[in-house]
């Protein structure tokens, strides 16, 4: 079975990629700083700015040799709010947008940080590449195989940076944790488990109705199926409805599935990751068990099995449980003949045969927005880990493929 196979998106959203390359090129710019004029600072252009984007846009204007010109959201609330937060931390003047078209026309932007819904991400990548713009996306890298597929063929074709943000590959003590497992400290390991078990609050049922004052519903939907406004099917919670996210698979899961399958296949980082895809196949079992009444389209309790033949990786997410796993409420599990390993944000611990711990370090920040700024720097081109995020993500698009077939 290859997950390269799976297509979940119509004719429509083809066409919608295939414009969306040929518009870019049309509006094809250079901009200032880092591409090679005297200005040696960053200029940095954030495209939707609630929550993770303000995060992300104030640990760049925090960042020596960047500037932040530019805000763009559908919401101007959201954007008001932002361009408020980022007063706060930088005195360069910036402009706020509504369309993300003007960002990539603009000649004075370098770089963009993409941190919309997911079912954005590939547009606008493959449209700022083309534009000679370099990108920041936010995880998931994709909202489908389709879009995994488009994207790495734009990256391809392109000598700008494209750099997902997947902070947990920047974290030092998740490296320690994959550098242990490589040094064979736990022997032979052939299943690796991740989790996500928390308790989530309902989002209740919502008729449709206006959309927000001054919010340009339109362009927020894109390319995805046009339909009236619900406020369930927004901010935030739009990630529970397969035409814009993937759920908790590609929320929590695609962190957590992919420290799972570095430590699990070595940490290959070449694009021989694409056959580190569970060949006998994937099995899939969970549905909507808890919150049976309310809006949400994707599965509150979820379990995948990959089968890798030699080897098994399995995830599970529960979001009404308030029970953690190995006493962690997000995280990892390798099993290995001389140990197990558990690993979260907040650091890993090995117990041995006896239940000791034998050996130990503790959790610390990523560096995800200064290893984006020095690669632009460097103009450092690392497609091998873009594929190799790509196959992560693929992992999770795949189980959803085939929960999704499973309740047709």
């Amino acid at each position: 079975m290859s997950g390269r196979n799976f297509a979940q998106h119509s004719g429509n959203r083809r066409q919608f990629l295939e414009s969306s390359a040929g518009m870019a090129a049309g509006m094809m710019t250079l901009g200032s700083g880092a591409n090679g004029t005297a200005n040696s600072n960053l200029h940095v252009a954030v495209i939707g700015v609630r929550a993770r984007g303000r995060q992300l846009l104030k640990r760049l204007a925090n960042t020596n040799n960047v500037s932040i010109r530019a805000l763009c959201d559908v919401d101007p609330a959201q954007a008001q709010r932002a361009s408020g937060e980022l007063r706060d931390v930088q005195r360069e003047q910036f402009r706020l947008e509504r369309d993300y078209r003007a960002i990539l026309a603009a000649g004075d932007i370098d770089a963009v940080v993409i941190a919309t819904p997911d079912h954005w991400h590939a547009p606008m990548c493959v449209q700022s590449l083309a534009a000679g713009k370099h990108v920041f996306v936010e995880t998931p890298l994709s909202h489908s195989m389709e879009d995994t597929n488009a994207m790495l063929s734009a990256a391809n074709d392109s000598d700008r940076v494209l750099f997902c943000g997947m902070q947990q590959r920047s974290m030092p003590h998740m490296q320690s944790a994959l550098n242990h497992i490589a040094a064979g400290h736990l022997g032979s390991v052939r299943l690796a488990r991740a989790w996500t078990s928390h308790r989530r609050k309902s989002i209740g049922r919502a008729p449709d109705g206006p959309p927000p004052i001054d919010v340009d519903y339109s362009m927020w939907l894109g390319p995805a199926l046009q339909r009236e406004f619900n406020p369930n099917r927004f901010h935030y919670s739009w990630r529970w409805f397969w035409d814009y996210g993937g759920g908790e698979l590609t929320n929590w899961g695609v962190h957590m599935m992919d420290i799972a399958r570095l430590g699990l296949f070595g940490r290959r980082t070449t694009d021989a990751d694409a056959d580190t895809l569970p060949t006998p196949g994937v099995q899939v079992t969970g549905g909507k068990y808890y919150f049976t009444d309310d809006d949400q389209e994707t599965p509150d309790t979820l379990t995948v099995n990959y089968d890798f033949g030699d080897r098994t990786l399995i995830w599970e997410h529960r979001q009404w449980c308030p029970r953690q796993i190995e006493g962690r409420s997000a995280g990892v599990a390798f099993y290995g003949e001389h140990g197990t390993l558990i690993v979260d944000r907040g650091g890993w611990k090995v117990y041995d045969s006896n239940e000791k711990v034998a050996a130990t370090d503790s959790g610390s920040g990523d560096t995800i927005v200064t290893d984006f700024v020095e690669a632009v720097g460097t103009n450092k081109i690392d497609r091998d880990t873009l594929h190799s995020i790509a196959a992560t993500t693929d992992l999770c698009h795949m189980a959803n493929k085939v929960y999704r077939d499973d309740q047709q």
